[in-house]
């Protein structure tokens, strides 16, 4: 502290900082307020719009852009989710191809940017001619996908630039944020982003909950102008892991001067949507709260951090190990990046530690320690935090003493002093009759762990607009 009280950062504070990092221990204590504040300063210097900020890890990032940096109050962010590299195994190749990205942005706006990433890559990833259209894609009356192709609505595809320029290379383990552009859209409008990757994407990063992904064979060259999207032959959705998954586009912001901020939903299977059909991603319960939050008329975007399988505490053991790209990082360890360092956070919502219960052997003060190290965080990056209760679930052999673990967490997230509050996911999903079991009409294929399509619109109704 200096003599006025202001907590002094030296370069080595920062170093120190980096290494206790969520990303970088597995300590189950919490971080002394001292670290934490440090941790956060250090990211705000290093990551202000307008800057270039390269490190040596996937929580690292790159904010490139080449106009002067707008008040990022009037910025929300309106679309994107949790980033995950692809597993070798399954992921396609990407190299001097065109890929077209579908997402349903949970709000309107009028002026747009995005936001490429290469969190996971090993090598620098050039793209070049960027453009974002309104896609032809449409939702069902039943929340299922009416129709899935790569044709945009005619005259509307708008070329995106990067610090001017038509082509942007991406530093590894970096992002890079484009201009703004007029782009006037609706809420209901899905969004198509398209964009050619020049050489090849290393281990390409994908983000979780889009509406899907096509791309032009390798070496299919640049088309990203293709308004019929007859060139985009291969749908490479399915490929990616996680359900419905895109490569590359991380989120999708629009400038919105009376808007008030973005809330983020970080959770696991739940909260990705797993249960919904693989044609029905606006069934998601962050989806659908972003469709109550516009019939509100508040100016609120919504972002999908879900992860299926995610924990507090420790990863799971598999022994499919070609799914531990998707299971390695805890909540806690991936809250900056998929939650802090997301667009103007209003307010995050945690729905974590059922897995834990379920995956890995449950420890609740391990589990409570986390989700509160993620609140702490949360309060110094200057944002709301609700804790949401851990629904019931199948706990194998030993249900009946995890199900006192789960009690006992939930007792103490609604009565966390720490909190703007808590929302009842357990009470709106569990049998009035059977407390540790899901209603039956509710219940996914009576697996008594996910919801079903009802049961997801109950959670998102559950949630009191007032505390976002």
């Amino acid at each position: 502290m200096d003599k006025n009280g202001t907590l002094q950062v030296k370069k080595d504070d920062c170093n120190t900082a980096r290494l206790l990092a969520p990303s970088n221990y597995r300590r189950r204590e919490r971080l002394r307020p001292r670290e934490l504040t440090v941790l956060l300063i250090c990211f705000a210097a290093a990551c202000q719009p307008g800057t270039v900020c390269r490190g040596g890890g996937a929580g690292d990032s790159t904010i490139d852009s080449g106009e002067e940096p707008l008040d990022v109050s009037t910025w929300n962010g309106v679309w994107g989710g949790a980033r995950n590299p692809v597993d070798s195994l399954l992921a396609p190749e990407i190299a001097d191809q065109s890929i077209r990205v579908v997402v349903n942005p949970t709000l309107g706006g009028e002026r747009i940017r995005i936001r490429l990433s290469n969190t996971f890559g090993r090598y620098p990833l050039t793209i070049d001619s960027v453009h974002v259209a309104v896609s032809k894609v449409t939702e069902a009356q039943d929340g299922d996908l009416a129709n899935f192709t790569a044709e945009l609505q005619p005259g509307t595809n708008t070329a995106l630039t990067f610090a001017g320029g038509s082509k942007v290379e991406i530093p590894p383990f970096s992002d890079s944020v484009s201009d703004s552009v007029y782009f006037p859209f609706s809420f209901g409008d899905n969004l198509a982003i398209s964009f050619t990757v020049r050489g090849s994407a290393d281990l390409p990063t994908y983000t979780r909950c889009c509406l899907g992904a096509f791309s032009t064979p390798p070496s299919g060259g640049d088309h990203s102008v293709d308004e019929m999207g007859v060139a985009f032959s291969v749908d490479i959705t399915s490929r990616l892991g996680g359900g419905r998954g895109c490569p590359l586009l991380n989120a999708v912001d629009v400038l919105d001067p009376d808007g008030l901020g973005t809330v983020v939903a970080i959770g696991n299977s739940i909260t990705e949507g797993t249960g919904s059909s693989e044609d029905g991603p606006f069934d998601r319960w962050p989806w659908l709260l972003a469709r109550r939050i516009n019939a509100a008329g508040l100016p609120l975007g919504v972002l999908n951090a879900g992860i299926s399988g995610n924990t507090v505490s420790l990863p799971p053991e598999t022994e499919d190990k070609g799914n531990l790209a998707f299971l390695l990082e805890t909540g806690p360890e991936r809250f900056d990046r998929d939650v802090l360092q997301q667009t103007n956070v209003r307010t995050a919502i945690i729905a974590l530690g059922g897995n834990d219960l379920r995956f890995v052997e449950p420890n609740t003060d391990a589990i409570i320690a986390g989700i509160q190290n993620m609140v702490d965080r949360g309060h110094l990056g200057g944002i709301r935090v609700l804790l949401a209760t851990i629904p019931p679930s199948t706990m194998g052999s030993e249900q009946e003493s995890h199900n006192d673990d789960r009690r006992k967490i939930n007792d103490w997230i609604r009565n966390n002093q720490d909190i703007e509050g808590w929302l009842p996911f357990d009470e709106t999903l569990r049998d009035p009759e059977n407390l540790d079991a899901l209603q039956k009409q509710y219940d996914l294929d009576a697996d008594n762990i996910h919801p079903e399509d009802a049961g997801r619109r109950a959670l998102a109704a559950a949630i009191p607009l007032e505390l976002l």
